[in-house]
């Protein structure tokens, strides 16, 4: 959320300066860009929007696991942060924002909390922790 306020407080500010956000929700629907594709204006960068499947994904992975408050699945920031990155670079060298795609979040990390799952009694499938980027015993 702070990263959206950030990016609203910088449209107010300024129309001039190009702003890259990262990691911004709903920068449409808020007024931010006016496409994801063609954003407009002087604002480019990322959204926190995951786009078609995750949901899909999420729910798949919870009903494996057949209990909530066990896993996360959600942005990789780091790789966010990254991608931001190289969004200010292609600014700094001349790329005007309005011509940059604004980005989706392509790395996704999946944590477990096997402790949790232990002090409930429950079984983590073999298949789930395998595809775990992180466990926490």
């Amino acid at each position: 959320m702070e990263s959206t306020l950030a990016a609203l407080a910088a449209q107010k500010a300024t129309a001039a300066i190009p702003i890259v956000m990262a990691g911004c929700s709903n920068p449409v629907e808020r007024g931010l860009v006016q496409s994801l594709a063609r954003p407009g204006g002087n604002i480019t960068g990322l959204t926190n929007n995951t786009g078609a499947g995750f949901n899909d994904k999420m729910l798949q992975l919870l009903k494996e696991v057949q209990a909530g408050g066990l896993l996360s699945y959600w942005t990789n920031f780091e790789e966010v942060h990254r991608q931001s990155a190289a969004c200010v670079y292609k600014v700094l060298t001349r790329a005007k924002p309005r011509e940059l795609p604004i980005q989706r979040p392509t790395k996704f990390d999946l944590w477990i909390n096997l402790k949790t799952a232990k002090a409930f009694g429950l079984v983590i499938p073999r298949s789930v922790l395998l595809r775990a980027d992180r466990v926490i015993h």
